[in-house]
């Protein structure tokens, strides 16, 4: 009984989890959009938005942003980063506008440049990203269209990656009742950034109505006291050695 307790004091700090739970965003709920220009802009004008989960409790920022003379390696486009001129909210969901384009949707493959939406979740919170829903695709087929999201580490005051991660590529799934429904091939990795953005190496576009995924296992015993526990069982291991 003593060994097994004192296991368990050990071990609590590090793995003592509680379960994680889902969230689920629909860009369409824009009561909680914050605008890059004073006032009221019209959506046109906004250059990032913030969503919240209610169930969840989950806040997300969402910016618009480009990769200038890109090339693409091991399935990662780089490039010139560059924030987007414009984000909009339009009928089938968040759309990325450059200067030199005005398509109104997040595009790639062109020549041009690749968009990309940045996704940072609040609360420094860990997510693995599994789904994206379009209600506007600009391809071949809606089995066609090539989106990919990445794990990464991103300065947004700067517009610099300071690290990228894995590339999880999502597939058009026609059992979900949505137009144009994206899962993950990978749902257990976990990010508090992730990038989303066509891989393809035709000209292909599509505008982001929503995205969802699991949120990391918090951890249910804090800092100090999992410190205590630590100690204890530490206090507890040395009084069994000097009784033996």
């Amino acid at each position: 009984m003593k060994k097994i307790l004192l296991t368990a004091l050990l071990v609590a700090p590090f793995f003592s989890m509680a379960s994680g739970t889902t969230f689920s965003i629909d860009v369409s709920s824009d009561s909680y959009a914050s605008y890059s220009t004073s006032g009221t802009a019209p959506s046109s004008y906004v250059q990032e938005r913030n969503f919240y989960d209610s169930a969840s409790k989950t806040m997300v920022n969402v910016s618009g942003w480009a990769w200038k003379g890109e090339s693409t390696t091991n399935g990662k486009v780089s490039g010139t980063v560059k924030k987007a001129d414009k984000l909009g909210l339009y009928s089938g969901g968040l759309g990325i506008t450059n200067g030199e384009n005005d398509a109104h949707v997040a595009d790639g493959g062109n020549g041009y440049g690749v968009d990309f939406f940045l996704l940072t979740f609040g609360d420094n919170k860990k997510v693995a990203l599994d789904k994206v829903s379009s209600g506007y695709v600009n391809a071949d087929s809606l089995e066609a269209l090539d989106i990919r999201a990445e794990a990464v580490s991103f300065d947004n005051s700067a517009g610099q990656f300071l690290s990228r991660g894995e590339v999880v590529s999502l597939s058009y799934n026609n059992t979900a009742n949505k137009s144009a429904y994206y899962s993950a091939n990978n749902t257990t990795l976990m990010s508090n950034q992730w990038v989303v953005y066509i891989g393809a190496s035709v000209w292909q576009g599509f505008k982001m109505q929503g995205f969802g995924g699991n949120i990391g296992p918090a951890v249910d015993v804090s800092e100090p006291g999992a410190l205590a526990l630590f100690a204890l069982g530490l206090a507890f291991m040395a009084r069994r050695k000097q009784v033996s």
